[in-house]
C-alpha cells in the first residue's frame, strides 16, 4: 500500500517510474525495518529487474506476474498454492487480495481471451466464481475433502467472513451505504485510532470520495480499452460524469459484454485480465494513461484492504477489534447467501465445508433473535440451492465489554443485559415448535436453528465469571452446549492460563463443552518471555489474581515449597496494597474469595432473602450462595473487589519480571490444565491464521498446533477441533486452516505426509464428534 503515490492520484500530482520504484523500497521497509536497505533493494531487483520492468505499465503486468508465478500451481484449469510458500502466500494477502493476483496468472499463462464465453468457463468461473481464496496444493488432501462432503469448521463468525474482493463489489455500488455505515461508528476511540494508524482518509466523507473515484477510474479503465482521448477522472466533474448512470449492483463489465449468470467476482477477474492484455498492446502514450488509472484504481482497493484484513503489523486482540467495529464490511454482511457461497468454494459439487457450525450476538428480545435467524436461514436456504450435503448449525455468543467504576459492581450493565439475552435465547429454546427443524422442498436436511452458546470479543473486558451466573442459568434450563473465547490474548501468559481455568472452574464446564483459541496454554513460555521482553506491565490486581491462581494450582506439591512461600508473602503484600492493611486475610480466605467470583455478586451481597429479589435474582443461585456460607473476612474481600475505591487500587499498573513465575513454573502450570482439560473432557477449538494474526507469533510455522501433536500432549490426550474464526478478517476459510496444518506439521519433513494426514483425519472425526447437535 503505496500512501504516498496514492495521495499524489488524489491530488493530481504528477507521479513518475521512479517514485513509484522507490517507494516500492520505503514500503518494504515498513514492513522489514530490520533488515539493510541492501538486502531489500535485491529482493525489489529481484523481482522487477530493470531489463524487463522499467516502467508503472511493466510493474503491472511484467512484475505483477513475477511476483505471483512464484506461488501458484496450475491444474486442469484449477489453480493452487504451492504448499511450501503457502505462509508466505498467506502474508500477501494482507497487502493485496487475492483475484488480481490470478487475473495476473490467468492472463500470462493463456492469453487467447478473444472467446470470452468459453474463457470464463475454462478458467476464471474454476478460480474466482464465489470466491478468490486459493487452497495450497497437497497430495490426496482434496479426494479427502470430497471424500468427506467437506471438513467440519466448528468456530466460525458469520459477521467477519466477508472477503475483501467481495466487499469492493458492494463498496463501489453502494458507496454512499458504505459511508453512512462508517460514519454511524466513526465517534469509537478505536475505530479513530484505526483511522489515524493507517491514515488514508481522514473521515467518512473522504472515504466516500475515494470510492466514487474507484467507481469513475473503474468505467473509465473499461471504456479506455477500445477507445482514446477520454477524460481522465481527475475533477468531480468528470467524476460525476462517469458515475451517474451506472447501474447499482452491476459490475459496468456486465453491460459491456452482456454476460449473463457471471458473478461480480467473475466480471472484475474479466477486468483485470483485458486491462493486462491493454497495456501489453497498446501504444506508449494510452499505455501510460491508462497504467495510471490502474494503478490509482488499485491503490484505493489496497487501502480498503488494509480495514477489512488483519495486516502482519497489526498484531493483537485490539487490532483485530478496530476492523470488527469498522463496520466496513457491514453492508456486504447484512444478507447471507453469498457468504455461505464463499466459505464453501468455487466448486459445486464439492464444498470446503460438512458442518458449519455459525457464530451470531443475540439481540435483546425473542422476536429480534428470531428475524435475525431467519435472515441467517434465508441465505443458507438460497446457497443449499446448489449444495446439498452441508450442514449449518447456530451458537449465540454474548458480547464481552468493558465495566466503569460507576457501576455498584463489576460489569454490572453487561450482567443485567447477559440476564436478558439469556432469557430471551430460552424462550425460543423452551418452544418446542420454534426448535423443530424447518423443511422445505429445498431443505431435504435438517436445519438446526440454535445449538449452544458462546462468549466472544476482547478478555481485556470482561473475565469468565461475568458469565458464570448466566451460563448457570441456561445449564438449568436445559442448555448442554457451551464454548467460550479464552486465552486468546493476555497481559501474562499465566492470566491466559488462569482465565482457562476460571472458564473451565467458573463456568462449570463439563463433557463435551469447548474451549476457543486457548493459545495461552499452546504458546512456548520461552518463545512469549523473548517477543514479550523480560519485564511487562500489568495491571496490580490481575497480577495478584494470577499469584493466587498458581498458588492454589502448586500449593500441594512439595517440589515448589520454597517457590510457593514466596507466592504466598507476595500475594499478601499485593492484597494489602490494593485493600488496605486493616484485616489481616488467611490464605484460605483469600482463596475462598477469589473461587466465589462465580457467583452473582449482587446475590452475594445481599444480607436476607428480602435484599436479593433482584432484576437478576436466581432461585438456584441464592440456595448455593447460602449452602456456601461465606465468612464475614470473605465477604469483606468480595465487598472491596467490587467497590469503585478499591477497583482503582487494583488497576494500578505494577511492572513484573520472570524470577517469581519462571519457563518451567509456566510449562508447569501448562500441564496441569492439560490435564484438568482431558480429565473433564473438555474441548479445544484451534484456529491458526486467527493465532498468527492475533498473538506473538510471525508465522505458521511457529504455531503451537505441532506442539499440541507431539508426545507431551499426545499423553495428556487432548481433544482439538478446528474452526475459520473471521475468515475474511484473515483472509481464509477452513480448507485452507486444515491446510495450514498440514503444511505446519510437514515444514521441513518435521512429519511424513501420511502421518500429517492421519492428524488431519483424525482432527476432522474430532469435528463430526464433539460438534454441537
Amino acid at each position: 500500500m503505496d500512501k504516498q503515490t496514492l495521495d499524489d492520484y488524489e491530488n493530481n500530482r504528477q507521479v513518475e517510474w521512479k517514485d513509484i520504484k522507490r517507494r516500492l523500497l520505503l514500503n518494504e521497509r515498513l514492513v522489514n525495518p530490520h533488515i539493510p536497505d541492501h538486502f531489500l533493494r535485491a529482493t525489489i531487483d529481484n523481482y522487477l529487474p530493470n531489463e524487463s520492468v522499467c516502467c508503472l505499465s511493466d510493474l503491472l503486468t511484467l512484475g505483477l506476474y513475477s511476483l505471483v508465478e512464484k506461488y501458484i500451481i496450475p491444474q486442469n484449469g484449477k489453480l493452487y498454492i504451492s504448499k511450501d510458500v503457502f505462509s508466505k502466500w498467506q502474508e500477501l494477502l494482507t497487502f493485496c487480495p487475492p483475484l488480481l493476483l490470478i487475473a495476473s496468472y490467468l492472463y500470462y499463462t493463456d492469453k487467447d481471451v478473444a472467446d470470452i464465453t468459453n474463457y470464463i468457463e475454462t478458467y476464471i468461473s474454476k478460480n474466482t466464481r464465489y470466491t478468490a481464496i486459493l487452497p495450497p496444493y497437497i497430495d490426496n488432501f482434496e479426494t479427502f475433502i470430497g471424500d468427506n462432503k467437506g471438513v467440519n469448521d466448528l468456530h466460525i463468525h458469520l459477521n467477519g467472513s466477508t472477503e475483501t474482493d467481495v466487499i469492493w463489489q458492494d463498496a463501489l455500488n453502494y458507496p454512499n451505504k458504505i459511508r453512512k455505515k462508517y460514519r454511524a461508528v466513526f465517534g469509537n476511540d478505536l475505530v479513530i485510532e484505526q483511522n489515524e494508524q493507517e491514515c488514508i482518509f481522514k473521515d467518512p466523507n473522504q472515504l466516500y470520495e475515494l470510492l466514487e473515484r474507484a467507481r469513475a477510474l473503474r468505467l473509465y479503465l473499461i471504456t479506455a480499452i477500445n477507445r482514446s482521448n477520454l477524460p481522465y477522472p481527475n475533477t468531480d466533474a468528470v467524476v460525476f460524469d462517469y458515475t451517474k448512470n451506472l447501474i447499482r449492483d452491476e459490475h459496468p463489465l456486465k453491460t459491456r459484454y452482456a454476460l449473463k449468470d457471471v458473478t461480480e467476482l467473475e466480471c472484475e477477474c474479466l477486468m483485470y485480465i483485458n486491462l493486462f492484455q491493454t497495456l501489453e498492446q497498446n501504444s506508449n502514450d494510452k499505455k501510460t494513461e491508462i497504467a495510471k488509472a490502474f494503478h490509482h484504481y488499485l491503490l484505493i482497493l489496497g487501502s480498503i484492504n488494509r480495514f477489512v484484513v488483519q495486516q502482519i503489523h497489526q498484531n493483537g486482540f485490539q487490532q483485530f477489534q478496530k476492523i470488527t467495529l469498522n463496520d466496513i464490511r457491514s453492508f456486504s454482511e447484512e444478507k447471507y447467501g453469498k457468504r455461505f457461497s464463499q466459505l464453501s468454494g468455487n466448486n459445486n459439487s464439492m464444498s470446503n465445508f460438512n458442518t458449519l457450525e455459525g457464530r451470531f450476538a443475540p439481540k435483546m428480545t425473542p422476536k429480534e433473535i428470531d428475524s435475525h435467524i431467519n435472515k441467517i436461514r434465508l441465505g443458507w436456504y438460497g446457497f443449499k440451492n446448489d449444495n446439498n450435503s452441508a450442514e449449518l448449525n447456530l451458537v449465540s455468543h454474548f458480547i464481552k465489554k468493558r465495566s466503569s467504576y460507576q457501576e455498584k459492581y463489576r460489569h454490572e450493565e453487561l450482567r443485567n443485559n447477559l440476564w436478558i439475552q439469556a432469557n430471551a435465547i430460552l424462550s425460543l429454546m423452551q418452544d418446542e415448535e420454534w426448535m423443530k427443524y424447518p423443511k422445505s422442498d429445498i431443505e431435504k436436511k435438517s436445519f438446526h436453528k440454535l445449538v449452544g452458546i458462546d462468549a466472544a470479543a476482547s478478555e481485556f473486558d470482561a473475565p469468565p465469571e461475568v458469565f458464570a451466573p448466566t451460563y448457570r442459568l441456561l445449564r438449568n434450563n436445559g442448555v448442554r452446549n457451551f464454548t467460550y473465547h479464552v486465552g486468546e490474548d493476555f497481559s501474562h501468559i499465566i492470566s491466559g492460563l488462569r482465565a482457562i481455568y476460571e472458564t473451565i472452574e467458573f463456568l462449570e464446564f463439563e463433557s463435551g463443552n469447548r474451549i476457543g483459541h486457548a493459545t495461552a496454554l499452546g504458546v512456548s513460555p520461552q518463545l512469549w518471555k523473548e517477543r514479550i521482553g523480560e519485564k511487562i506491565y500489568i495491571r496490580r490486581g490481575e497480577w495478584v489474581d494470577n499469584l493466587i491462581f498458581v498458588y492454589e494450582l502448586l500449593k500441594s506439591n512439595c517440589c515448589y515449597t520454597i517457590k510457593i512461600n514466596d507466592i504466598k508473602n507476595a500475594i499478601q503484600n499485593e492484597i494489602c496494597n490494593i485493600y488496605g492493611d486493616s484485616f489481616e486475610y488467611s490464605m484460605d480466605e483469600i482463596i475462598a474469595a477469589w473461587k466465589s467470583r462465580k457467583w452473582d455478586p449482587e446475590l452475594v451481597l445481599c444480607e436476607s432473602y428480602t435484599d436479593a429479589q433482584v432484576q437478576n435474582f436466581n432461585e438456584l443461585e441464592w440456595k448455593s450462595i447460602q449452602n456456601s456460607k461465606f465468612s464475614t473476612k470473605v465477604k469483606e474481600i468480595i465487598r472491596k473487589y467490587h467497590d469503585p475505591s478499591f477497583r482503582k487500587n487494583y488497576d494500578v499498573m505494577i511492572l513484573v519480571d520472570f524470577k517469581l513465575i519462571d519457563v518451567p513454573l509456566i510449562k508447569r502450570i501448562q500441564s496441569k490444565i492439560a490435564r484438568i482439560l482431558k480429565k473433564k473432557n473438555i474441548i479445544i477449538e484451534t484456529l491458526p491464521t486467527s493465532n498468527v494474526r492475533i498473538g506473538i507469533y510471525k508465522s505458521h510455522i511457529e504455531h503451537h498446533i505441532k506442539d499440541w501433536m507431539k508426545v507431551r500432549f499426545f499423553k495428556n490426550n487432548l481433544k482439538i477441533v478446528v474452526g475459520s474464526d473471521d475468515a475474511g478478517v484473515f483472509a481464509s476459510n477452513i480448507y485452507n486452516e486444515y491446510a495450514n496444518i498440514y503444511c505446519n506439521l510437514t515444514y521441513n519433513d518435521r512429519m511424513r505426509h501420511n502421518e500429517a494426514m492421519k492428524v488431519i483425519e483424525n482432527l476432522n472425526k474430532n469435528g463430526r464428534i464433539y460438534k454441537f447437535t
